[in-house]
């Protein structure tokens, strides 16, 4: 089995059937995690595949194979089935069951699958919000669709910018212009696809695609920092005084995650505080060094050296 090293350590964390050093239990605890708290979910999906190992497609199986393996698999995918009666029976699609190899392929085969629907369940609800605003602006300023659209797309923007998001991020922003080309295009049922291209994506630099009316420009998720968030440690609480200085550790290494370079250079000269206000520096400060470049200038001499 030497595709099972190759393969374990890519499967997604929480699954559980037919891998090596994992049972029920681990994944009844795993349910019990995600359910025993006082906002889980209260619905819960149970999809069952019939007749998986009989209709596995090969072609997708075997694409996701590397090239050394998928010579052998492919020969054992292929081989034809003996019938008593009806002598040698070509194999097109499915996986032998019983066979040695067999388990390991149903894991591949569904692998990537958690990922596709979490993304598929996100982009419902994303892309619903998108298209009521659309809908119930379809004769709208540009300018009033980009003040609407842009809380919206920033903030599941910033929500899930602590997440592995890049892919999902990319895939939201192209069904975003679909629905904005749908919506400029009902607009102007009698233009021709170029005019409408001109008159509401005009080129800005580099960056095609993006709805804009020349003042404003639709934010777009692919512009989102993707930073990982530093999950705080279970049996820590801010109620314990040993507990205080890991929390002020914790406080600046989230904070200066999300710094740029001057914002960096700020918060360690300073030792985190405001040489303005003597507070420790928060995401308001944060907010107001961002948008004025003047008070950026005032604070940098300001700052010791």
């Amino acid at each position: 089995m030497a595709m099972e090293p190759e393969w374990d350590i890519q499967f997604s964390p929480n699954t559980y059937g037919f891998r090596p050093n994992r049972s029920t239990w681990d994944a009844i605890s795993q349910v019990f995690q995600i359910l025993c708290k006082q906002n889980s979910a209260q619905w819960v999906i149970e999809g069952d595949i019939k007749g998986y190992f009989d209709h596995v497609n090969h072609a997708k199986l075997l694409a996701k194979l590397a090239p050394e393996d998928r010579v052998f698999v492919r020969r054992m995918l292929k081989s034809s089935i003996v019938d008593p009666e009806m002598g040698l029976i070509p194999s097109t699609r499915g996986t032998p069951q019983g066979g040695l190899l067999s388990p390991l392929l149903a894991v591949v085969a569904l692998h990537g699958m958690e990922e596709e629907l979490r993304l598929k369940a996100w982009e419902m609800r994303f892309g619903r919000k998108i298209k009521d605003i659309l809908d119930s602006n379809k004769s709208a300023k540009t300018s009033k669709v980009i003040r609407l659209l842009n809380p919206v797309i920033r903030g599941w923007g910033n929500y899930y910018s602590t997440q592995v998001s890049k892919k999902a991020f990319a895939y939201c922003d192209h069904r975003i212009n679909q629905m904005l080309w749908e919506w400029a295009r009902r607009r102007h049922p009698n233009k021709g696809a170029k005019w409408v291209y001109k008159r509401y994506f005009p080129p800005r630099g580099n960056r095609h695609w993006v709805l804009s009316d020349k003042q404003q420009t639709l934010a777009t998720m692919a512009d989102v920092r993707i930073i990982r968030h530093i999950k705080i440690q279970g049996h820590r609480s801010p109620h314990r005084p040993s507990d205080h200085e890991y929390f002020e550790d914790r406080r600046e290494q989230l904070t200066l995650k999300r710094l740029n370079g001057f914002q960096k250079s700020v918060v360690r000269k300073t030792n985190g505080r405001c040489p303005l206000c003597d507070c420790k520096i928060s995401a308001e400060h944060l907010r107001r060094w961002q948008t004025n470049g003047d008070n950026n200038i005032l604070f940098v001499r300001m700052i010791p050296e």
